[in-house]
């Protein structure tokens, strides 16, 4: 009993240091899974996804996903329309956490928090990687302008993500020209068919040699 009530103080306070922790890292600290069931049904500790726990009273913010999501799958790294959202470089709110992972890497399943995954090759998974902490948890997201670069608004396309509504996009758009004729679109009142220039000077043509039909 007595061993069990360490285990029990020993959980909480690393749920209170980290945030969020799985079952094989409390194992790690010598914790079992008998003192998280208990934990679980005191409702000391919550369980939002197979194998993660946390404390009942964290609060679910926007971010709260991309630490969950870090936690289950520590090499992943949060991508996307999903950095761009923590970077605040768009108005969208995804509907799952995008997240990167090795192309040979097994794809984790689970039902919570919603993730959908894409890969990437060699060094895309640490190039223009940043680490964030969030709620305790370190979380790898791509930073600003690796989430804006070409390469990633592609592959956000080939994957069937939308095209994010960033601020800048709808700057430029409220935005008034520059007055480049260039950029101005033709006026209809001066365009010109030349189709009918052509018939026409054929016609003359044929008139002038005497091959016009009467």
């Amino acid at each position: 009993m007595i061993f069990t009530t360490a285990q029990r103080l020993r959980a909480l306070d690393l749920l209170k240091a980290r945030g969020m922790l799985r079952l094989k890292d409390f194992v790690a600290e010598g914790i079992g899974p008998e003192t998280l069931a208990r934990l679980v049904r005191e409702e000391a500790v919550v369980r939002p996804a197979r194998g993660l726990y946390q404390l009942p009273d964290t609060q679910a913010e926007a971010a709260h996903a991309l630490a969950e999501a870090a936690v289950l799958v520590p090499k992943g790294v949060v991508c996307l329309t999903s950095a761009l959202q923590y970077h605040e470089l768009t108005l969208q709110m995804p509907s799952a956490v995008w997240m990167a992972i090795d192309r040979t890497a097994w794809r984790p399943k689970f039902d919570y928090p919603p993730i959908k995954f894409v890969r990437f090759k060699g060094s895309a998974l640490t190039e223009g990687v940043e680490r964030h902490r969030i709620e305790g948890v370190e979380v790898p997201i791509t930073n600003p302008a690796r989430s804006r670069s070409r390469s990633d608004i592609a592959r956000r396309h080939s994957v069937g993500a939308s095209a994010p509504t960033t601020r800048s996009a709808m700057k430029a758009q409220r935005a008034p020209s520059n007055g480049n004729s260039a950029e101005k679109a033709p006026d209809s009142r001066f365009s010109i068919d030349w189709r009918i220039i052509f018939r026409a000077r054929c016609s003359r043509v044929l008139a002038v040699s005497g091959l016009m039909p009467r």
